[in-house]
């Protein structure tokens, strides 16, 4: 009997745990990225890894602290930022909860390189950088689509140490 009640039991936890709305689709977000030219460098080649998006709200499914991350479907690689000075690209988008943006992160991994002089130099990450480069920004969403465009700011990004070796901190900003 007892073996029969405890499978009973997990039965409807089951149940009820597959029976839980997603609230990760109540509307759709784009992101789209263009970056502006450079006066230093001929390429920044970055390895984009993910994109993803904290929120804030009553309807986010949210843990004890308030918010909830999604990651987004990201188009990942390495690209020539510097190819979407004319033209941006939609970097990521996904289902998203009724909920105020309060931060995004882009995730880079680390086969990062900036031309200079017809040289590939690599780009060394900063410290932290696994955890993802933050774009602090506050927005309420627009249902059913949204669409958040992001600027990099090319040569405000690569720091020179010291001759030879380079850092990416990358500036973005979001614009509208």
């Amino acid at each position: 009997m007892k073996v029969y009640l405890h499978t009973l039991w997990c039965a409807a936890l089951l149940f009820l745990q597959c029976n839980k709305t997603d609230t990760v689709k109540d509307a759709f977000l784009i992101v789209e990225l263009k970056a502006t030219s450079s006066n230093f460098y001929q390429a920044i080649q970055l390895e984009v890894q993910g994109v993803k998006v904290r929120f804030d709200g009553p309807d986010t499914g949210a843990s004890a602290t308030g918010s909830q991350w999604v990651w987004l479907k990201t188009k990942t690689g390495g690209f020539d930022f510097l190819q979407f000075a004319s033209k941006p690209l939609k970097l990521a988008d996904g289902g998203i909860p009724k909920a105020e943006i309060k931060e995004m992160r882009l995730l880079l991994g680390r086969n990062n390189t900036i031309t200079v002089r017809g040289e590939p130099i690599a780009l060394d990450l900063p410290a932290g950088a696994e955890l993802g480069f933050s774009i602090l920004h506050s927005k309420n969403l627009q249902r059913p689509r949204d669409t958040v465009f992001l600027r990099f700011h090319s040569d405000a990004s690569v720091i020179q140490k010291r001759p030879g070796l380079y850092e990416l901190n990358p500036a973005i900003t979001v614009t509208q």
